[in-house]
């Protein structure tokens, strides 16, 4: 007499010693990419050749560029002896540090984020000095830097 689908209910249950707490299987690590390295540089596997002795299969690695224009969350797919692959598990781009538009900032002028000190900042192109710093968000830097035109063209 042979068991009919109906009859066999198949029970599958995983083992306790696959199931273990996230910190003694894997390790997230925070990177800053220093200013002007893309987000596409990021997904280079050379990127992480200086890291590639520290990350193995399965790291998650967040990533905040010191500009703060997007926030994303890598998995290291693959490592080799001077790279490591990584895939987009997550990616948020922040509008408020994008250049908004319609904005003009003027050709001799740049508008920066320069990190957790300075944060959002006004530079001078000519000699790449700082004129205007410690802006919350880009948006106000801009309109500081308006200002600050019109007190230099009285």
């Amino acid at each position: 007499m042979g068991a009919t689908a109906q009859q066999v209910e198949r029970k599958v249950q995983l083992a306790q010693g696959r199931f273990k707490n996230v910190e003694f299987v894997r390790k997230t690590w925070h990177a800053t990419p220093a200013e002007g390295h893309t987000f596409e540089d990021v997904l280079n596997p050379e990127y992480w050749s200086h890291m590639a002795n520290k990350v193995k299969v399965g790291d998650h690695i967040e990533v905040l560029p010191e500009d703060q224009t997007y926030w994303a969350l890598l998995m290291v797919t693959d490592v080799g002896r001077v790279a490591a692959r990584v895939m987009v598990l997550h990616q948020v781009q922040f509008k408020e540090n994008l250049p908004v538009p319609g904005e003009s900032v003027p050709a001799e002028f740049e508008v920066a984020w320069k990190g957790p000190q300075m944060k959002w900042a006004v530079i001078r192109l000519s000699d790449r000095s700082v004129v205007l710093r410690d802006f919350p968000s880009r948006e106000e830097a801009s309109k500081a830097l308006v200002e600050y035109q019109k007190v230099l063209s009285r």
